[in-house]
């Protein structure tokens, strides 16, 4: 039986323009605008720093390949969504690897009861997104790698559209369309070639189906992502390239389009050995990430710009 983990923490800074999101953890401050003068108008830039903490525990039967694992990963920090899984993983006979993880968010993300309020202050809610992900690595022995995940998407106000109705510029009919609860689903599929010791590929597709109730917020898109790995004794730079689409169910009823965006992203992180305190468990990290959303409808257009680092310790006991 062996006992191990790791861990990391250290200060960041977000710059982030949205006009849905409020904030979220790790951020320390807000990063959306209260008061918008006008709904069809882009969101402007805030920034805030961050302070995050990320890691695993992890409990391994070695007899019979199997482990439990508990924590959180800093690929959902920059994304601002911090769920705490917890699950088990599984050696197979053929050497590949399945993991079934229980997602909770007990740091919750917030977002505006309802984002299309102008020249009054808006209110607060809070996402709830629990879920389920299952990972299948190694597929056969191959350098194939699946994952699926389903998240229940629950705010706990959900006011989309009460100021338009009550300003008579939506007919009360059509507020169904803009309701933002309901399950998303994701399907990724990559394969990593191992182009020798020290570098390796990975290209990846992705499936998303954001199946909220409203159809005009609902959507469909796929995603590309291109991930570049290099590993020496010295140091690990890992690098990412992302591209994607979404495709919207219906028109919106307040802007008489569709939300379809274009998804764009790009990442780069360098871990480095150090040694503290006479062990060599350390590492000082950094990365820095960069996220664009272009939307047919301007007031969903987005994007986030991160950098962040600290240190990362990692260890097990038998």
């Amino acid at each position: 039986m062996v006992f191990g983990g790791v861990f990391l923490i250290g200060p960041g800074v977000f710059n982030v323009k949205s006009n849905l999101l409020v904030t979220g953890p790790p951020l320390t401050g807000d990063v959306g605008d209260p008061i918008i003068s006008s709904i069809f108008d882009q969101a402007g830039s805030n920034i805030t720093f961050a302070f995050p903490v990320a890691g695993e525990l992890n409990y391994t039967f070695s007899k019979s390949k199997t482990q439990l694992f508990f924590g959180n990963g800093l690929e959902d920090i920059l994304r601002l969504d911090v769920p705490i899984g917890i699950g088990i993983r599984k050696q197979l006979r053929d050497s590949s690897i399945i993991s079934l993880k229980f997602i909770s968010t007990p740091l919750t993300l917030k977002y505006w009861k309802d984002p299309y309020v102008e020249n009054e202050a808006r209110e607060k809610t809070e996402l709830n997104f629990p879920g389920l992900r299952f990972r299948w690595s190694k597929i056969f022995k191959s350098g194939f790698d699946f994952t699926t995940t389903i998240r229940k998407y629950s705010f706990d106000e959900e006011n989309s559209g009460d100021w338009l109705i009550q300003e008579g510029r939506l007919d009360s009919k059509l507020q169904p369309l803009i309701n933002r609860d309901g399950y998303v689903y994701r399907i990724r599929l990559f394969y990593q070639f191992n182009l020798d010791q020290k570098n390796i590929l990975r290209p990846a597709i992705s499936y998303i189906n954001d199946d909220h109730k409203g159809a005009a917020i609902a959507n469909q898109g796929y995603a590309l992502n291109l991930n570049y790995l290099h590993r020496t004794q010295k140091y690990i730079f890992d690098a990412n390239l992302r591209f994607g689409k979404r495709f919207a169910s219906a028109d919106h009823p307040v802007y008489d389009d569709r939300i379809g965006s274009f998804r764009f992203g790009a990442a780069a992180s360098l871990i480095v050995p150090v040694k503290i305190a006479n062990s060599n468990r350390w590492n000082i990290w950094v990365t820095a990430d960069y996220m664009l959303e272009n939307s047919q409808i301007t007031f969903f257009d987005a994007n986030l710009a991160v950098i962040m680092g600290g240190l990362m310790y990692h260890f097990d006991r038998k």
